[in-house]
């Protein structure tokens, strides 16, 4: 049977959290509130911001040493905090704690400092919000300062409440800077738009595309609606039963009509495949099973296809002339159908795809640059102050002995 809805907190029962719970604790309090227990006492008085006189003490057994790092190798692992906790004997609470603080730590952050209550201090407090106010998403701000996801959650609302408050324009950034990933919150129209979607048949891949909603999401949503689906006895289009797809509705896979007819149209007029797989945009194989294909159809008229016209020896010139036709670089076929499909033409997404190429390139240089310049001195004690160690270079004056069948070199190790 459904239990009834606890009746909501009254403003008159919140004043007596504030005049009471941090003088005479959650026990006194809740003999006095009828209906509230004092477990729901002290949820409220932690909504509140209120501090326990009597916390209760502390039942983790930290891990240290060796049983640290075994923890941290068993949660990189993918292990659970629960499954943690049971194979060092505590509780799923104690684990997490433990492994939080160390990843801070092994990350080169400071652990948040806390009272003698267990609370935050203010320090630690205005820490917490100038990460906030930095756009960092909960998980981020955990890992800095070793703390539980509901805490920042907590500060995160108490922030957010007071900004309001303040009425001066001021706003949190979103966690992540608005940027997409599995952890954001998704609008209930976008997830009737991700489910659509997945009815129409398309794969997560695209579904993440067209909403913007990570992939993440959108297969968590999908391994929803295939157990929703297999109980009526449906399933996904293109898909069994069990969610494994056998058909796709749409792929960069897919090559384009217009690229098959040009490829068909070169090899008629006696083109190499591989030659006018690589002027379409097609991948060899794929090309060599068009060609088998128009051989079929072109046989069933009663026709051949013609032989192609091997180039032979061209001259240099004649050899550049013919790689500057081929634009496109070896494996970008995939890429530029999709670009293809995104702007909706052929010579748009060939030109995107040359600018996208060329700022790649430009990156590269500019990487390699800087790892070749010479590092300035202040750049040099900078990462001495930061722990870099300071290794002697030896001076190679004279080989000792002078002859060795190495040379120098193998002379002076």
């Amino acid at each position: 049977m459904k239990r009834a809805p606890r009746p909501r907190w009254t403003e008159a029962e919140r004043d007596v959290l504030r005049g009471r719970y941090e003088r005479e604790g959650a026990e006194a309090c809740a003999a006095v509130l009828p209906g509230r227990v004092p477990a729901a006492v002290r949820q409220q008085a932690w909504k509140l911001g209120l501090r326990d006189p009597n916390p209760p003490a502390s039942l983790r057994a930290p891990l240290k040493g060796q049983d640290l790092k075994a923890a941290l190798a068993m949660r990189d692992a993918g292990a659970s905090y629960a499954a943690i906790g049971r194979a060092f004997g505590m509780c799923e609470a104690s684990a997490t704690n433990a492994i939080l603080v160390g990843q801070c730590r092994r990350g080169g952050f400071k652990p948040a400092r806390r009272d003698s209550t267990g609370a935050l201090i203010l320090p630690e407090i205005k820490r917490m919000r100038a990460l906030m106010m930095q756009g960092l998403k909960n998980r981020d701000i955990q890992l800095q300062m070793a703390v539980s996801g509901a805490c920042v959650t907590h500060h995160r609302r108490r922030y957010e409440a007071e900004l309001r408050a303040q009425r001066l324009g001021k706003t949190l950034p979103p966690p992540g800077g608005g940027r997409n990933y599995s952890g954001r919150k998704i609008p209930a129209g976008l997830k009737r738009e991700v489910e659509r979607l997945l009815l129409e048949g398309h794969g997560g891949p695209r579904v993440s595309m067209l909403t913007g909603v990570s992939k993440t999401h959108v297969q968590r949503k999908r391994r929803v609606l295939i157990r929703r689906l297999a109980r009526k006895g449906e399933c996904l289009p293109g898909c069994d039963i069990k969610g494994r797809r056998h058909t796709q509705k749409e792929s960069t896979r897919f090559i384009l009509p217009a690229s098959v007819e040009r490829l068909k149209a070169m090899l008629i007029e006696r083109v190499p495949v591989r030659r006018a797989a690589k002027l379409c945009a097609i991948g060899q194989s794929s090309a060599y099973r068009i060609r088998d294909e128009l051989k079929a159809e072109m046989g069933a008229r009663g026709e051949a296809l013609p032989e192609p016209i091997r180039p032979g020896r061209v001259s240099a010139q004649g050899a550049r002339e013919r790689a500057a036709e081929i634009w496109l670089p070896e494996g970008m076929h995939y890429r530029f159908r999709a670009l293809v499909k995104l702007h909706g033409s052929e010579q748009a997404a060939k030109a995107v795809l040359l600018d996208q190429l060329a700022a790649e390139r430009e990156a590269e240089r500019q990487r390699r640059m800087a790892e070749a310049r010479p590092i300035a001195f202040d750049e040099q004690l900078a990462r001495v102050r930061a722990g870099a160690a300071v290794v002697p270079v030896p001076v190679i004056r004279k080989a000792a002995p002078d002859m060795t069948l190495g040379g120098i070199g193998s002379a002076a190790l």
